[in-house]
């Protein structure tokens, strides 16, 4: 990334990345030769805070040129009200002095990852050289006027974007990857068509459960009405029975008693009818009731199909949205002369002793 970059590419600055990653600003720039080059610490006004910046583990030995930078940290607020976000964002930057009328371009500023909280009190490495700072390092007040004018350039230039999904009204987190934030999309889509899913769910089975209750009520009618009507069947066939036998017994004229029998047959012909007529009512209302709950399953199929069918929001573009920091909430909490570890190269340059 930055880091490694910075290194395999002697260092050169890139600012479109510097310009869009709250914290991080472009590397340094190889450094040149040493200038008026010193064995021992340059005496400077007490006013002017001095830290140290140690170097990366691989390199604690050896023979360290300290070049003076300029140094702030601090916390960068960003917050939007919209995108519910609230973040404090610590940094610590340097910058390389220059010379001339202008002391620090601010354009070349690059991020310290460790932070201030790593920062030493004294210098590393077995007889350490130094460079004299820029006549502006005599003055703690200049350090200030450049720690306002670092906080100025802060606010006005370290802002980040973030990915927004319109659709799902999500908004990716500081330094959330494109990719991790489609990922977090699709489980947020996943849980509300279960969700969605779970409550089509209980609606139809309320419904559902309410239905196959009159089924199984249904299925009972019909049992006994089946049971009555064969009942009122075999009553009948029983009083014609005797009614006939009756007839073929007696040698005289018809008595009385077989017109009664006779009757009463006439009379279970009428109920046996009514029985297989109920019966039928019973099993048509089955048949409607079932053919309902095919119906009802059928439209709880298709909304359900419906739920997994539609497109995927999170596979849709998504937005870039801008969050700044906030002028007032952005704090530095240091402003401090920074010596700055580096090593001789053959060729004479300088090289980074620690890690960009």
């Amino acid at each position: 990334d930055l880091q490694e970059k910075g290194q395999a590419e002697s260092l050169v600055r890139q600012p479109e990345v510097a310009a869009s990653t709250p914290g991080v600003v472009a590397p340094v720039k190889a450094a040149s030769a040493p200038r008026g080059a010193e064995n021992k610490i340059p005496v400077i006004s007490p006013e002017v805070t001095q830290v140290f910046v140690p170097p990366a583990s691989g390199m604690v030995q050896g023979s360290f040129f300290y070049r003076p930078m300029l140094l702030v940290s601090g916390n960068g607020s960003y917050v939007n009200a919209r995108l519910k976000v609230d973040e404090n964002m610590p940094f610590t930057i340097l910058w390389p002095f220059l010379d001339g009328p202008v002391p620090v371009d601010w354009e070349q500023g690059f991020d310290l990852p460790a932070g201030h909280g790593a920062l030493e009190k004294e210098p590393r490495g077995e007889n350490p050289s130094f460079e004299a700072p820029p006549s502006v390092m005599t003055s703690g007040k200049e350090l200030v006027r450049l720690g306002r004018e670092a906080h100025k350039w802060f606010v006005r230039t370290k802002r980040y974007e973030l990915f927004e999904s319109p659709s799902l009204k999500m908004v990716s987190s500081a330094g959330e990857s494109e990719g991790n934030f489609r990922v977090r999309l699709q489980q947020a889509v996943r849980e509300a068509r279960d969700e969605a899913v779970a409550k089509l769910r209980e609606k139809y089975g309320k419904k559902i459960e309410t239905l196959q209750g009159q089924i199984d009520r249904a299925e009972l009618t019909v049992q006994r009405e089946e049971q009555q009507a064969k009942s009122e069947k075999l009553q009948t066939a029983v009083s014609f029975g005797a009614t006939l036998l009756g007839a073929f017994l007696g040698r005289k004229a018809i008595k009385t008693s077989s017109i009664g029998r006779a009757t009463t047959a006439a009379r279970g012909v009428g109920r046996s009818m009514r029985a297989q007529e109920d019966v039928a009512l019973a099993e048509q209302k089955l048949t409607d009731l079932q053919a309902k709950m095919e119906e009802m399953e059928a439209e709880f199929e298709k909304e359900a199909a419906a739920l997994q069918g539609t497109e995927d929001p999170s596979a849709q573009p998504l937005e870039s949205v801008t969050v700044r920091p906030s002028s007032t909430g952005t704090v530095l909490h240091l402003a401090a002369l920074a010596w700055v570890p580096f090593v001789e190269e053959l060729n004479g340059g300088l090289k980074p002793a620690w890690k960009p």
